[in-house]
C-alpha cells in the first residue's frame, strides 16, 4: 500500500486545489513544497501585487476628490506601512489555504522533492530526509522570474519581480525591461506612487497578445500617466552604476535608481527525476494531454511548467482535472474559454478571440466597440477611459471573444465568458437585460452595436 493516493510537488493555486479536490473525493493526499504554502501566486505574485495596485487605485480615487466637491490634504506614502497590510493580508490567506488542507486532511510536507521512481518521492528538508510512496504524482513546479544571461542582474539594482517584493522605499526612478503584463502592472503601481517609469519593450507593442488597438489604448493611458515608453527597443549596456544603473535604448542613454527585468518566465521543468524517468519535455514545458497526464504512467503535471497558459486560475482548474481523473473521475480539461486579467492602469480582460487570432485563423469576423465615455456609470464615477470590443462570427453571429480596456473591467469579463462558454450569439447577449446604472451596460451596448442597434453609441 502506497503512503498516499497522491503526492504533489508544489502549493501553489494548482498544486493546493489538487490536493484539496482529492480529498473532498475520498483521497489521501500530500503537498510537498521547499518555500512558503500557496506558492508564487499568494507569496510574491497575484496576491501581493494586487494589493500594492489597490493602493495606486486609492489615490488616484482620492485625486478625484475636489471634482466631487471633497477637499483632502496632500497625501503622504508610508510604504513601510503597506508593506505591513501587504504581509498581513498575505499571511491571512496562507492560513486559510492551511486551514483548507487540514480540513481535507491532506500533509503538508515542507522540503525539496526529488522523484526517484515512479510511485517514490525523496524530501530533502533540514529536519531529515524522507522517502513517501504515492500511488500518483502530480508535478506543479510553477515557474520563476526569467534570468537571461546576457542581463546583469545582481538582485540589488538590477532585479527580477522577486526581489522587487522585499523593497523597503519607493524608489525615484525606474527601467522596467519587458513590456508584459508583469512589467506594465509594477509600472502602474510605481507610476501611481510617484516613481518615474521608463518601459522598454523589444517587440512593436505593450503586451503583444493584445490586439493592437488595445495595446495602443493602454500606452496611450500610460504615457499620459507620466510613462516613458519605448517599443520596438532594446535595453543595451544595462549596467550597474555608482548612482544606480544606466542602459542604452537607440541613441538615448537612460539612468534610473532601479531596473526591473520582466522578460518572461522560467519553467521549473528541471527538478530531479524529470529527465531520469523520461517526462517528455519540449521547450521546457512538460508535455501533458487533456487529462494532465504525462507519458509516464501515474504521474500527472499542472500549472505554469505545463507551459500551457500561465495564469493561477488555468493551474487550479487543471489542478481540478488531474485530482479528480486520479480518483476515478474522468474528466477533460479545456483551453477554450479562459478569461485574462492585466492589472495596469487602466484595466485590461480578455476571453475568447481576439482580431489577432480571428485573422490567423482565417476566421471572418465582425467587430463592435462601446466606449466607455458614454456610459453613465463611468460618468459617476470618474473614469470614462477605454472601451469594451465584441468579436462575434461574421454569418452565424456566436459570440466569439472579447477585449476590454477600462475601469474595473478585470470583474466584467466573466459575463462575456459565461456567454462563450454556453456558445451564446451576440444578439443574445443584447438582449439580456442588464441593470442599469451599471459598467455591465458597456457589454450590452457593445452587443447591441454589432447588431447596428446601439442606443447609446
Amino acid at each position: 500500500m502506497a503512503d498516499y493516493d497522491v503526492a504533489i510537488i508544489g502549493s501553489g493555486p494548482g498544486g493546493y486545489v489538487a490536493a484539496i479536490r482529492a480529498g473532498q473525493l475520498g483521497g489521501k493526499a500530500c503537498v510537498i513544497d521547499n518555500r512558503e504554502l500557496g506558492g508564487v501566486c499568494l507569496n510574491r505574485g497575484c496576491i501581493p501585487t494586487k494589493i500594492l495596485l489597490h493602493a495606486a487605485d486609492i489615490l488616484r480615487e482620492a485625486g478625484k476628490g475636489p471634482d466631487y466637491g471633497i477637499t483632502f490634504g496632500q497625501p503622504s506614502i508610508d510604504y513601510s506601512k503597506l508593506v505591513k497590510t501587504r504581509d498581513s493580508i498575505v499571511a491571512k490567506l496562507r492560513q486559510g489555504v492551511a486551514g483548507l488542507l487540514r480540513k481535507n486532511k491532506v500533509e503538508f510536507i515542507q522540503g525539496t522533492a526529488a522523484i526517484e521512481a515512479v510511485g517514490k518521492v525523496k524530501v530533502i528538508s533540514p529536519q531529515g530526509d524522507r522517502t513517501i510512496s504515492a500511488a500518483n504524482i502530480i508535478i506543479a513546479t510553477g515557474a520563476e522570474p526569467a534570468r537571461p544571461g546576457f542581463l546583469p542582474i545582481d538582485g540589488k539594482k538590477i532585479i527580477t519581480s522577486d526581489e522587487l517584493m522585499t523593497l523597503d522605499h519607493i524608489p525615484s526612478s525606474m527601467i522596467v525591461i519587458g513590456g508584459g503584463y508583469i512589467g506594465c502592472e509594477y509600472a502602474a503601481f510605481y507610476a501611481a506612487m510617484g516613481t518615474k517609469v521608463t518601459i522598454v519593450e523589444m517587440l512593436d507593442q505593450l503586451i503583444p497578445m493584445l490586439d493592437t488597438d488595445i495595446a495602443a489604448e493602454l500606452t496611450r493611458n500610460l504615457k499620459k500617466a507620466g510613462l516613458d515608453i519605448y517599443t520596438s527597443s532594446k535595453a543595451e549596456d544595462l549596467k550597474a552604476t555608482d548612482k544606480g544603473v544606466s542602459c542604452r535604448v537607440g541613441d538615448k542613454t537612460i539612468e534610473a535608481e532601479l531596473a526591473l527585468v520582466a522578460i518572461g518566465r522560467k519553467l521549473n521543468s528541471d527538478m530531479p527525476g524529470i529527465k531520469e524517468l523520461g517526462i517528455a519535455v519540449e521547450k521546457n514545458a512538460i508535455v501533458i494531454d487533456d487529462k494532465c497526464r504525462t507519458n509516464i504512467d501515474g504521474i500527472y503535471a499542472i500549472g505554469d511548467v505545463t507551459g500551457k497558459i500561465q495564469l493561477a486560475h488555468v493551474a487550479s482548474a487543471q489542478g481540478i482535472v488531474a485530482a479528480e481523473n486520479i480518483m476515478g473521475h474522468p474528466r477533460a480539461m479545456s483551453y477554450r474559454v479562459v478569461p485574462a486579467a492585466i492589472f495596469s492602469h487602466p484595466q485590461i480582460a480578455t476571453v475568447g478571440m481576439g482580431e489577432k487570432d480571428a485573422a490567423a485563423q482565417q476566421i471572418e469576423v465582425k467587430v463592435s466597440k462601446f466606449n466607455f465615455r458614454g456610459l453613465g456609470k463611468a460618468m459617476v464615477i470618474g473614469d470614462t477611459t477605454g472601451y469594451v470590443k465584441l468579436i462575434g462570427h461574421a454569418k452565424t453571429g456566436e459570440l466569439l471573444g472579447c477585449q476590454m480596456i477600462g475601469p474595473n473591467t478585470t470583474e466584467l469579463i466573466e459575463e462575456v465568458a459565461v456567454a462563450i462558454k454556453l456558445q451564446s450569439t451576440v444578439e443574445e447577449v443584447a438582449r439580456t437585460i442588464h441593470p442599469h446604472p451599471t459598467l455591465s451596460e458597456s457589454v450590452m451596448e457593445a452587443a447591441e452595436s454589432w447588431m447596428g442597434l446601439g442606443i447609446h453609441s
